[in-house]
């Protein structure tokens, strides 16, 4: 059944992102006009000084799951695939720019695009 996290607001106040029914929604907090940013997936998290969110996805076919790591903007439009996989943590440096992630028993450190 459905559940919704809590609400996380953009730096700014002008945006919120919340997940419910396996979908990540992304709402103008003055007048709750929810779209939706991707079906399967959940936890979304703003990236900090910037106007991104990180989320997961959950995939499965008759055989295996997985999950996935994506970075969407405001809009919902995918910036970025991080991981395949396993569920992997991801951290964000306070600039935004650059964030770290575990995949199976490593460490990486990348860069967003600007």
């Amino acid at each position: 059944h459905g559940y919704i996290t809590p609400q996380l607001y953009t730096a700014d106040g002008n945006y919120i992102a919340y997940s419910g029914n396996n979908a990540v929604y992304i709402t103008p907090s003055d007048t709750f006009n929810p779209g939706l940013v991707l079906d399967n997936a959940r936890l979304p998290k703003w990236i900090q000084k910037r106007d991104l969110i990180l989320l997961y996805s959950h995939q499965s076919n008759d055989t295996i799951s997985w999950t996935e790591s994506w970075i969407v903007d405001i809009r919902g439009e995918v910036i970025r695939k991080i991981a395949e996989g396993e569920s992997s943590q991801v951290s964000f440096s306070a600039s935004g720019d650059y964030f770290l992630y575990t995949l199976k028993g490593n460490i990486w450190l990348d860069r967003l695009p600007k």
